[in-house]
């Protein structure tokens, strides 16, 4: 046996998936993209100026990639095993634990240490710009690497001691947020209940664990004056990775064994519980369908979560700053914007979740062995979807209507408040359609999606990613031009930028829900019962709309 079998075996199966040429592809071409739109509204700049614009913008993204990594990656590596029951199977072998820890490593990192390395020959252009120079190149590429082993080995820690999906994605993006801002996060805490203000030094130090610290000492400007905290902020992290590391090669063997068995018994427990109260036996009677989906223990309760911590930062504000926290229409329409995002990104989590699973363990194809039908199914997660969904729903559409009326009232300039019950109407108009969308498309992106973390990514990144791309594309190389050729200096067609700017917005962002929704709801109606009896990967087998063993006669002609 070699010294790390399960990492060769990993790599070499990892070498040959084609998802990961189209990753690196991918990533590559949006900073071309990004790098071209810099140098398209910066030509009249100098070509230093310019250069730095495009090494702090890449930066910084590639940075966000590189700390959100493990939350799509490794959160679920090792939970899908158990999951499964196959993690065990693996210690009857001679392998240790640090074999597997380092093989789920090595397979689920490739991909994305490839989409980080594609970015480096544009992160590169600055130089040749003369802008940058040779050692702030390579230190910040050294703090990319070093940030994107930290999230990968948070993920990976993170799934040795969870078993469900979302609860790892969750549980790594609060430890990656701790990791990167849990000192000062704290200490501003403490400041605010103690009424000390923090000094820049208190704040530094106190910053010096955090990857962020480290990014923004790599600069030039900074690392000529303070190189010890970009150091420091280095070795600690990797403190933090192989600490996550070892943590999850303590944790893997001592675990197994119970905690499926110990979750089932959990839910069997609170299934028993649940049948008993009249409320669920009546749902279970009805929809059982959608009883399935809210057996769980919090499922009601899990949507509240984040407005209870926004009303808490409400009365954080109005105690900090009084009045004035009351008086400021920018942060009225960041909260309307940001809940309704929010919510969205819940029910886009949820229903990623919703056929993924059930269909790799084979319990989808199980269920339509009843006299169950699909309308049935799509009608039960539809009103299991509503009622964890329609209180919040309707929470955010009385917060929009609320700070939306104060804000127009607020706005003296009778354009400006046209402009603005425009923009409020959009906004719950699109808030109805995207909750459409995310239930079709995600139950579609959950019935074809390997794993759950790929269904989640494919729900966000359609319905509420892609539109603002395309509308930004749109407002840049198009319907800004034509703003400013065709109505930016016509008065008599009395038509503003923000005008078609908004008129652009719901243009994509409207037609886009719409069509997604309606073709995640011809996929699923046409294609669950099909999918039902393959396993993901097996797709290629499969032939819709005929039985299954038809196909082209193998005979020999004559």
């Amino acid at each position: 046996m070699s010294l790390l079998p399960i990492v060769e075996r990993e790599m070499r199966v990892a070498s040959r998936q084609v998802s990961l040429y189209w990753s690196r592809t991918v990533l590559a071409g949006l900073a071309i993209f990004i790098t071209a739109t810099i140098v398209f509204f910066m030509w009249r700049f100098p070509p230093a100026t310019m250069g730095v614009s495009v090494f702090y913008t890449l930066s910084c993204i590639a940075f966000f990639y590189a700390a959100t990594a493990g939350i799509w990656i490794t959160s679920d590596c090792i939970s899908e095993e158990k999951r499964d029951g196959t993690l065990g199977l693996l210690f009857l072998t001679d392998l240790r634990s640090f074999d597997i820890v380092l093989g789920k490593l090595a397979a689920t990192s490739l991909k994305a240490f490839a989409g980080l390395i594609a970015i480096f020959p544009v992160l590169g252009i600055p130089l040749l710009l003369g802008s940058v120079a040779v050692e702030e190149f390579w230190r910040v590429v050294l703090v990319l690497f070093n940030t994107l082993l930290l999230s990968l080995a948070a993920g990976i820690f993170i799934s040795s001691i969870s078993l469900r999906a979302g609860r790892a994605a969750g549980a790594t993006l609060g430890m990656m947020i701790l990791l990167l801002g849990g000192a000062p996060i704290l200490w501003g805490l403490v400041s605010f209940l103690t009424g000390h203000n923090m000094s820049g030094e208190t704040l530094e130090m106190a910053s010096i664990h955090s990857a962020v610290m480290g990014l923004i000492m790599a600069f030039e400007g900074n690392y000529m004056t303070q190189s010890q905290s970009f150091w420091h902020s280095l070795w600690i992290n990797q403190g933090f990775i192989l600490f996550l590391l070892i943590g999850a090669c303590v944790r893997i063997p001592r675990n197994w064994q119970d905690k499926a068995l110990n979750a089932l018994k959990a839910n069997i427990s609170a299934s028993s519980r649940e049948k008993h109260s009249l409320g669920r036996k009546e749902l279970l009677t009805s929809s059982p369908i959608a009883w399935l989906r809210l057996r769980q223990k919090g499922s009601l309760f899990r949507p509240w979560i984040p407005f209870f911590i926004g009303s808490l930062a409400w009365i954080w504000g109005s105690m900090v700053h009084g009045r004035w926290f009351y008086g400021e229409d920018g942060l009225w329409v960041m909260t309307i914007y940001l809940s309704a995002t929010i919510l969205k990104c819940m029910i886009g989590v949820e229903m990623a979740h919703r056929i993924c699973e059930d269909r790799r363990t084979g319990a989808l194809e199980l269920l339509f062995t009843t006299s169950i039908s699909v309308k049935e199914v799509t009608q039960g997660h539809w009103e299991a979807l509503m009622r964890q969904y329609r209180g919040p729903i309707a929470l955010v559409v009385v917060i929009s209507l609320f700070l939306g009326v104060l804000t127009v009232k607020g706005e003296n300039d009778p354009e400006g408040q046209f402009w603005l019950s425009c923009m409020l109407a959009g906004h719950l108009i699109l808030l109805f359609l995207d909750v459409l969308a995310l239930f079709w498309f995600g139950l579609w992106s959950s019935l074809k999606a390997r794993s759950v973390n790929q269904a989640t990514r494919s729900t966000l990144f359609y319905i509420l990613a892609l539109p603002w791309i395309l509308y930004w594309f749109l407002q840049l190389f198009s319907f800004q031009m034509f703003s400013l050729l065709f109505f930016g200096s016509s008065p008599r067609l009395g038509i503003d930028p923000g005008t078609i700017m908004l008129i652009a917005w719901l243009l994509v962002h409207c037609p886009w829900a719409v069509g997604l929704g309606f073709y995640g709801k011809k996929q699923v109606l046409e294609k669950l019962k099909h999918y039902a009896t393959t396993r993901p990967g097996d797709e290629a087998t499969l032939v819709i709309g005929t039985p299954k063993h038809q196909g082209k006669s193998t005979s020999p002609t004559t």
